[in-house]
């Protein structure tokens, strides 16, 4: 049987012939060999296993490089951004190791090759929906392993070998990089598989034309098969969980106690009272500015820091950082070419100063740092006035 046949599986749903066409993520021969379907099939529509953002990406690969970030928050794409620079990582690391074509390369040939006439519809749910319903599903043990696979995703430069790079030809570069996030929790499978499999089977049923070729991983094919002929619900697979509400009370918990013994101080002295403030706004303000000048803020940004810290310290929901992060965005304006370099680890340590997405992180990082110090020892001064008036 030739290597075609073998990534061809037929499916007849109603009055619909439905193909579904296997890709490995990482092959010289993918592309070739669903391209030889597509000429042979001659379909009505072709299903491609992939979201709007991505195939943006693929089909105006320029435009998205020169997009400023102002853009990306505007379109709440930060999320999406955060994604594509780890498969961006990857794709470098399996494209040196392999010299073959990654699956983005491999999607980019679908989309050029695909038949004058034929229409084109992405099944794929939004990846930031699959990431935000995870997201809400894990407690704080997940959410802490969550971001350490992710941050090992993306800075990572050592090779994929072995088991790894076969799960990778088969899977797909996000099922390698939470393999080890996926062994703890069952909502991976649930969310990233089982949803998946079910919002990719109804998307494909619903695509218009009697002779429909559906090009998806080969790891996905199994699923989708089992999933065909379920009803499935796409608004509740499109749909993010809202967060407990217990840990947003417990996040005000420690304001409102400080809040209530600078109060209560303020009752019995009133120059106590207002040393605990005074010590409050100098303490953070103070060394938030000066993390944002080590991490060469520029000079509105320093200052900003010094008034918003011992503000932002009161509010769980707003922090110093995403404050330093907007204004250093709103006046340096970088692109997205910007953070695809800081995924490919082009840099050298001089370069990491000039890159202007680690200029932000660095400033952002520093003036934190400095409002968490600075909160710690004045609360400790707040707490040792309030013990000695009372």
């Amino acid at each position: 049987m030739k290597k075609e046949e073998r990534k061809i599986h037929r499916i007849y749903y109603q009055e619909k012939e439905i193909i579904l066409a296997g890709m490995s993520y990482v092959s010289d021969e993918s592309a070739e060999i669903i391209e030889k379907i597509l000429d042979t099939e001659q379909p009505d529509t072709i299903c491609l296993g992939l979201d709007t953002n991505r195939y943006y990406i693929i089909s105006d690969k320029q435009r998205w490089k020169n997009t400023d970030i102002i853009q990306i928050l505007k379109s709440k794409k930060l999320l999406f951004l955060f994604i594509h620079l780890i498969l961006i990582s990857f794709q470098k690391r399996v494209g040196k190791q392999l010299k073959a074509r990654t699956e983005e390369e491999i999607i980019e040939t679908v989309v050029q090759t695909r038949k004058v006439g034929a229409g084109l519809v992405l099944v794929d749910r939004d990846i930031r929906i699959t990431f935000r319903r995870l997201w809400n599903m894990v407690g704080l043990k997940g959410k802490i392993l969550l971001i350490i696979e992710l941050v090992i995703g993306l800075f990572s430069r050592k090779p994929i070998l072995g088991e790894d790079l076969e799960r990778l030809q088969r899977e797909g570069i996000l099922m390698l990089v939470f393999k080890k996030f996926a062994k703890s929790f069952s909502q991976f499978k649930k969310v990233f598989i089982d949803e998946r499999n079910q919002f990719l089977s109804q998307k494909i049923r619903e695509a218009p034309g009697k002779k429909i070729v559906a090009i998806v991983g080969e790891e996905d094919i199994p699923g989708i098969k089992e999933e065909m002929n379920k009803e499935q619900d796409i608004e509740m697979l499109s749909r993010v969980p809202s967060r407990p509400r217990l840990l947003l009370a417990f996040a005000f918990l420690i304001p409102i106690l400080l809040i209530g013994v600078i109060g209560s101080t303020f009752t019995i002295s009133h120059s106590a009272g207002f040393r605990q403030m005074s010590s409050w706004i100098l303490w953070n303000g103070i060394l938030s500015s000066i993390g944002a000048a080590a991490g060469f803020a520029h000079p509105i940004t320093v200052a900003t820091a010094f008034f918003a810290s011992p503000i932002t310290s009161f509010l769980p929901l707003i922090s110093i950082s995403g404050v330093v992060l907007i204004l250093e965005i709103m006046i340096r304006r970088p692109t997205v070419g910007d953070f695809e370099k800081l995924a490919e680890g082009t840099f050298t340590v001089k370069g990491l100063w000039k890159n202007k997405v680690t200029r932000i992180l660095l400033a952002a990082g520093l003036a934190n740092a400095g409002s968490i110090v600075g909160s710690l020892l004045s609360s400790a001064h707040i707490i040792q006035l309030f013990m000695k008036v009372h």
